[in-house]
């Protein structure tokens, strides 16, 4: 009785012993399974919240990538719905924006909220952060009421002295640019000096300074305040203007540093101004025989020195005429300084259709994408590829008939040639701040490489000096006592309504500094109105150093 007793008590603790097991196994299993689970929510709560750290940072390359690789998981099916928004708001879907907010209610999202209104006042993107701010307080987020004061301020909705928890540095950058009238001086010079200023009120910007139409920018400013420092400078501007009141046409000034614009100039027309600088185009001339020259010398062409000018052409049983009868021209600085039109008519010819051609696409012609800094375009010369034969080579050579120019186009062309094949894309844009002065924008511009050939180059510079340098070159009327020059002339045009003076020139012609592109209209020989124009130009600007 008592073994069978002991052995029935021993069945009885296995049992519960089994039991006991069971229970710590289910236990451990789910201990197991709530600490996977729990470390696959931390693994992606910790990468939405890496991507939050895009959104953030209003990096929406980044944003859009990292979310794209997680946007199908269903664990924080919320969070991810929420990002989909906030990129959709950022590339400027507003509609998908909001439909995406809407869905969301009851939701304790991860976003840190200030941190991403701030990152969107910090990048002057006032209206999304506006939206954004809606979204929160429909969902009861409360202490964002100085964000609602800054974003009513950056919209021109409110007072910037409401706002609240602005420090000393943001006070005086505020007062740098809100005047009593309420118009606000957003634009400045590349000296931080204003150069006009913006009236909300009748969306209309007044200029400071004349030569330059700043109404491409209107729009930006609509969407709140920033400030927009351009690459221009203001006295360089007020010099430019004063030279040109005896003159009309466009001129654009290039620092060599970056390929900033430092002075972009176009006269009035009928009252009216017009970035015509950067768009009117015209027949170039002479200037485009430096780009025939270079084509010669790199194609290695056949040397044609010395060279005698009679003064005129037979090509193709048409007369190809000259200014003069140069006679004797024994070598390319000659043939450059003299711009002789039978010279360069005859390299045309030599390099033929497809070369010459190529040539000049070589230094942006028919660009199919023209240069930009948005909101403005830099737009680039033409030619016709439809002709053939040699009257067409000879024209096209020495910039008649089937070419045309803007001057902002000449200027990059005296600067390519100035830096030996090189060049900085042309910008107007230095830098942009938002209303309290955190700069989200600066220009960054690299060197690119449009031509190899120093040989090549060394001859265009050396031609160009000899321009201003010769006795009898066409840019002796420049030379001054400041800086020497380098540079091409070019007579184009109607003699009925007058012959345009075009110029492309670089200084100091040894170091150089800067690229300039000119047009005076209806000035008649470029040799002396456009010289002399120069002379003056590089006067005023080095007489007070």
């Amino acid at each position: 009785m008592k073994d069978y007793q002991g052995i029935n008590y021993s069945y009885r603790s296995k049992l519960q012993k089994r039991k006991k097991f069971k229970k710590i196994r289910f236990l451990f299993i789910l201990i197991v399974i709530m600490s996977i689970a729990s470390f696959i929510y931390f693994k992606k709560l910790s990468k939405i919240k890496q991507i939050y750290g895009f959104a953030y940072k209003v990096d929406t390359i980044n944003l859009d990538k990292k979310l794209s690789e997680i946007n199908k998981n269903f664990i924080l099916k919320k969070a991810i719905k929420e990002l989909a928004g906030v990129n959709e708001l950022l590339k400027g879907n507003i509609k998908e924006a909001e439909n995406s907010f809407n869905e969301l209610k009851e939701f304790d999202s991860p976003m840190d909220k200030k941190k991403m209104l701030k990152g969107l006042i910090d990048n002057a993107l006032y209206k999304k952060a506006e939206i954004l701010l809606h979204y929160f307080l429909k969902n009861n987020i409360n202490n964002l009421e100085n964000y609602q004061g800054l974003i009513n301020a950056s919209l021109y909705k409110g007072s910037l002295s409401d706002t609240k928890n602005l420090d000393d540095k943001e006070k005086k950058f505020i007062n740098s640019y809100q005047d009593k009238q309420n118009n606000f001086k957003l634009i400045t010079d590349r000296n931080s000096k204003p150069i006009a200023t913006y009236s909300p009120q009748n969306d209309k910007i007044t200029p400071k300074i004349s030569g330059f139409d700043f109404s491409p920018l209107t729009k930006e400013l609509k969407k709140g305040i920033k400030v927009i420092k351009l690459t221009l400078d203001k006295e360089i501007q007020n010099k430019v203007e004063s030279i040109f009141t005896k003159h009309r046409g466009t001129m654009v000034l290039i620092s060599l540093k970056d390929g900033s614009i430092i002075s972009a100039y176009s006269s009035p027309e009928n009252n009216e101004i017009k970035n015509d600088c950067f768009s009117e185009s015209y027949e170039p001339g002479s200037i485009i025989k430096m780009i025939t020259l270079y084509g010669h010398k790199h194609y290695k062409k056949k040397d044609i020195f010395p060279f005698y000018c009679k003064g005129n052409l037979n090509i193709e049983g048409k007369i190809f005429y000259d200014w003069w009868k140069h006679e004797d021209v024994k070598n390319a600085e000659t043939a450059t300084a003299l711009s002789c039109n039978s010279v360069f008519a005859t390299m045309g010819m030599n390099l033929r259709e497809n070369k010459l051609r190529s040539n000049l696409k070589s230094f942006f012609f028919n660009k199919t994408k023209q240069f930009s800094d948005l909101p403005f375009t830099f737009k680039t010369g033409k030619f016709n590829e439809n002709n053939r034969g040699k009257y067409y080579c000879a024209n096209l050579s020495v910039g008649l008939e089937e070419i045309d120019i803007t001057t902002i186009h000449s200027a990059i062309i005296a600067e390519i040639i100035a830096m030996n094949g090189k060049f900085y894309p042309p910008h107007i844009i230095h830098s942009k701040k938002n209303l309290l002065g955190h700069q989200y924008y600066v220009a960054d511009m690299k060197e690119k490489i449009t031509h190899k050939d120093n040989y090549s180059f060394a001859i265009l510079n050396s031609s160009m000096k000899n321009v201003v340098n010769y006795k009898y070159g066409t840019g002796r009327r420049a030379k001054n006592t400041y800086s020497s020059i380098a540079m091409k002339t070019g007579t184009a045009g109607d003699k009925k309504t007058g012959l345009d003076a075009i110029i492309i020139a670089y200084f100091p012609a040894d170091k150089p500094e800067f690229a300039l592109g000119l047009r005076l209209k209806g000035a008649g020989k470029c040799e002396i109105k456009g010289a002399l124009f120069v002379k003056e130009l590089i006067t005023q600007l080095y007489e007070d150093k």
